[in-house]
Order: structure tokens, then C-alpha cells, then sequence
């Protein structure tokens, strides 16, 4: 396994050797494209879970933004390789000239060696064994999906250990510092698991309600109703349900196309008789949501 590393590390180096040659030689910014052709390939080759191999899902904007993400980090480190390899160039008073397809194929090389040396259809092991080769190159590391869930796991755990008197601005505050770590999907998918249990804690119940409810969540995940869910979480605390409420409230007024995020408007009256001290801002809550719903054309 080490030597297989060791091997991948090299294969790996190549891709960012091109540029950094490209720039020594002085070649000019119209190959940075190219190069970011060959790096994105290598990506898609070598990393296929970051890269929907299903036509259906590139329909969906989300996707999109992720792999245009994912290319334009790939553009910036050609770039940064390149203006490393002009400095040096300067700095050294360099005058190096190679032909322009030399630091190409150098780059280029790096697919098929990292192909022969792991087969990416093993993508539990895989994963780590490139996180493992990138970082000691100082590549920065892409999390799989399910390492993120994971990562997600050990930093919500904490928050079973808060009293139950805990203020949401203290969960808020934790929320933040997770951010700094891991991504917001995978936060909410944990905290998703953690509440299906009946005796989840305040803290984590406190913590899903505000992930559930953060405007750049839901519009992001629209239309995936995890506002309904929070309702529903809600609906058995008075104080649980005010915090859905001074949230939910802000988010309707303002983006009345969440309205299918939301649970039925008549779920929420119903909820009045349970929530008397709220009913006023609950029967609002579900005349937004009613009004929001698009109207059926008789024919």
C-alpha cells in the first residue's frame, strides 16, 4: 500500500509539474485552460463519486454549482503554479525554452500512470489513499460525501452534552464554528439522523430547527422540506415551536416560492389547539403558505 502511495504522490505531482515548467519557460495565461482541462480530467477520472455520472442530475442547478467549483479551484492552481514557475524564472534570471507541448504531456502523463496505479471503482479505499497523497503534496483534500456525514457525527456530538436550558444564539454560535469544517448539507443530513430519536437532546433539537430554517439552507435545498420536518420536531415544545415560528415567519414573508418546504397550512392550524400562546402567528404562518400555492386554471 505505501509503495502504491508513493507511486500515486508522483503520478499526482505531474499534473502540477506542467504548469509550474509552463510558467518557468515563460509560456503565456491561454494555457491555463488547457491545463485546467487536464486537471479537471484527472478529477473526473480518478474521483468519479464527486462527478454524477447520471444525464438527470446535471439538471439540477446544485450540480452545477458544485463543478463549477471544483474547476475553477483546478484554475487556480494551474495558475498559482504558473506564477510560481515565472517567479522563479525572474527571480534566477532564467531564460528556459522549451517547446510549448512539453509541460502538457508532462501533465497530461499524470491520468493514465494514476489510472494504472489504483482503480477508482474502489472508492472507499481510494478516497482516503488520494486525500492521504494530495495532503502530504499540499494539495488541499476533497471530503467524500460519507466522510463528511462522519465529520459532521463527531462535531454535532457536543451538543447532546449542552443542558437543556441552552439559548439558541449559544447552539447558533456552535453552528458557526462547525461551518468553518464541514459543509451545510451534510450538517443538516446529520442532524437529520440525530432527532429521529425520541429522546434526541434540547441542544441537537435546537440546532436542527435553526439549520432547518437558515434562509441560504432552504434555498439552496428548496425544494426538500426540511421545514416541515422542523415542524414536526416542533410541535411537541412550546418553546422549540416559538424558535420554528420567529424564523419560519421572516422566511415565508420574504421567499413565498418556499411555500413547498413548509408543512400543509392545515397541519399548522391544527397545531393551534396544542400551541393556543401561538396561535396568532401560526394561522399567518399558514395563510403565507396558502397564498403562496399557485392557483389551478379551470378549464
Amino acid at each position: 500500500m505505501q509503495t502504491r502511495l508513493r507511486l500515486l504522490m508522483g503520478a499526482t505531482a505531474l499534473l502540477y509539474i506542467g504548469p509550474l515548467l509552463a510558467g518557468l519557460a515563460g509560456h503565456g495565461w491561454l494555457m491555463v485552460p488547457v491545463f485546467t482541462a487536464i486537471f479537471v480530467l484527472w478529477l473526473f477520472i480518478m474521483r468519479p463519486s464527486n462527478w454524477p455520472r447520471d444525464p438527470h442530475a446535471w439538471e439540477k442547478s446544485d450540480t452545477w454549482i458544485r463543478a463549477t467549483a471544483q474547476t475553477a479551484a483546478q484554475a487556480l492552481l494551474v495558475a498559482v503554479c504558473m506564477a510560481i514557475g515565472s517567479g522563479m524564472a525572474g527571480i534566477a534570471a532564467l531564460n528556459v525554452s522549451m517547446p510549448t507541448m512539453l509541460p502538457l504531456i508532462i501533465s497530461f502523463m499524470a491520468l493514465p500512470i494514476s489510472r494504472l496505479i489504483w482503480d477508482p471503482s474502489d472508492e472507499t479505499r481510494f478516497g482516503g489513499l488520494v486525500n492521504e497523497a494530495l495532503g502530504k503534496i499540499g494539495v488541499p483534500t476533497v471530503l467524500s460525501d460519507e466522510a463528511e456525514i462522519e465529520l459532521a457525527d463527531e462535531l454535532t456530538a457536543p451538543l447532546a452534552k449542552l443542558p437543556d436550558s441552552t439559548k439558541p444564539s449559544v447552539v447558533e454560535n456552535h453552528l458557526r464554528a462547525m461551518s468553518d469544517h464541514v459543509g451545510a448539507r451534510p450538517l443538516l443530513k446529520s442532524l437529520t439522523s440525530q432527532i429521529k430519536s425520541s429522546d434526541a437532546p434540547m441542544a441537537t433539537r435546537i440546532a436542527f430547527i435553526l439549520r432547518a430554517t437558515d434562509p441560504a439552507q432552504v434555498l439552496r435545498d428548496m425544494p426538500i422540506p426540511a421545514p416541515a420536518q422542523a415542524f414536526a420536531l416542533a410541535k411537541g415544545d412550546h418553546g422549540l415551536m416559538e424558535l420554528f415560528l420567529t424564523r419560519s415567519l421572516p422566511l415565508m414573508r420574504q421567499h413565498k416560492t418556499l411555500w413547498s418546504s413548509f408543512p400543509q397550512a392545515e397541519d399548522i392550524v391544527s397545531a393551534t389547539g396544542e400551541h393556543a400562546n401561538h396561535a396568532g402567528p401560526l394561522l399567518e404562518l399558514a395563510d403565507l403558505i396558502e397564498k403562496a400555492k399557485p392557483r389551478r386554471v379551470a378549464r
